[in-house]
């Protein structure tokens, strides 16, 4: 009787710490007191509408006139250092490039056209501290934002088509990623926590080109429901901070490009289909009259291990090697910063993320460098 009494009294000692320490901790990180909270699908930013929309050629792409201030971001399944910051979109949704430090900008220069995915849009940054807009200080030309999260080469090709007639830029900086090139291979994508998916148009070898498959997406909307652990346990913020921390990739359904199921591939060499893809990029710029740069962005490196560089990233810029194409791999930089300077390093990205305002100003101050002559003019590449 007495063992019965003293776990009884374990069990209800642990059961008040655990309510005193729920309320607590939404007390300090202002959360809601409501049981009718899921703080899985309350971090998702993407499916409150206020960044994306459907976009019927592309799959998604960004909201035009975003004027979004304070605007309160966590990546999915990542622990963010920055939480808050200021995003704007124009009338035809490019990422604005605020002239800050009223430089003279030139527009007998011509322009600059930025194509990428979130490192180029700049997830987790201001307006002010993407490195398109930190470009545009340093060469003193517009540099327009066209960068959209979670796009692959083959999205930004397509949108190249677009934007070219629309900017009509004189350079076209191309920044990819190794999962920009992964994607290629992508049938749609996993959007939410509820593993839904959206559409993706895609491209498959015919032959020695490229055929574009879905090239008209269609907008299905799905039924959004957590699996039961989820359902349940996401309305604590102690267990979706612990699950969050530990099994990130589960809990918000985010699995790596690698890691999607066989029937949301095309079973392509994501490899090949990229180079490919480059060469149909380069024949329309050229067509265009425009030049075409590629910048190879690197992912963040965890401190105390060998620098890792990104074999795909190599790989591709071979790629744009065989083809003439001027280009630039950042895991050059990095990783001399990486060893001679560790806490520099770190304060390039956020925690295992996107890169900060100084890690994009280093960007552009590379890009710059590896580019563009020192009289100013960006027709003079070098």
């Amino acid at each position: 009787m007495r063992k019965v009494k003293q776990i009884s009294l374990f069990i209800f000692s642990v059961s008040v710490g655990l309510v005193f320490s729920e309320l607590l901790l939404r007390k300090l990180t202002n959360k809601s007191f409501g049981l009718g909270t899921n703080f899985i699908t309350e971090r998702v930013y993407e499916h409150k509408g206020s960044v994306y929309r459907f976009d019927k050629d592309l799959g998604w792409s960004n909201q035009e006139n975003l004027r979004l201030s304070d605007f309160k971001e966590r990546p999915l399944g990542f622990q963010n250092v920055r939480q808050y910051f200021t995003l704007t979109t124009d009338e035809y949704g490019f990422r604005s490039s605020p002239n800050v430090w009223s430089v003279n900008l030139e527009p007998s220069s011509g322009l600059i056209l930025a194509e990428g995915d979130s490192f180029t849009f700049g997830d987790e940054v201001s307006d002010d501290e993407t490195w398109s807009t930190h470009l545009q200080a340093i060469k003193k030309v517009r540099v327009v934002n066209g960068g959209v999260s979670s796009f692959g080469l083959d999205q930004i090709f397509i949108k190249i088509q677009r934007d070219l007639p629309l900017v009509q830029p004189k350079v076209v900086i191309l920044s990819v990623m190794g999962n920009t090139l992964k994607r290629t291979t992508l049938t749609h994508k996993i959007s939410s926590p509820f593993c839904d998916t959206r559409e993706k148009p895609f491209f498959v070898k015919a032959g020695s080109e490229l055929r574009l498959e879905r090239g008209v997406i269609q907008e299905r909307i799905a039924e959004r429901k957590l699996d039961p652990i989820r359902t349940i346990f996401g309305h604590s913020v102690i267990l979706d901070s612990f699950f969050n921390s530990w099994f990130r990739r589960y809990w918000n359904c985010v699995p790596r490009e690698s890691d999607y199921p066989m029937n949301l591939r095309t079973q392509q060499d994501y490899l090949e289909i990229s180079c490919l893809l480059l060469k149909k990029i380069l024949r329309f710029t050229e067509k265009s009259g425009v030049r075409l740069v590629v910048v190879g962005q690197a992912y963040w490196n965890p401190h105390g291990q060998r620098y890792a560089r990104d074999k795909d990233i190599e790989a591709f810029l071979k790629c744009a090697s065989n083809l003439s194409v001027p280009h630039l791999n950042f895991d050059s930089s990095l990783e001399g910063i990486f060893y001679e300077d560790s806490n520099r390093y770190q304060s390039l990205f956020f925690l295992g993320t996107h890169m900060t305002n100084q890690g994009n100003l280093v960007v552009a101050q590379e890009i710059n460098q590896a580019f563009f002559k020192k009289n100013g003019n960006i027709n003079t590449l070098k």
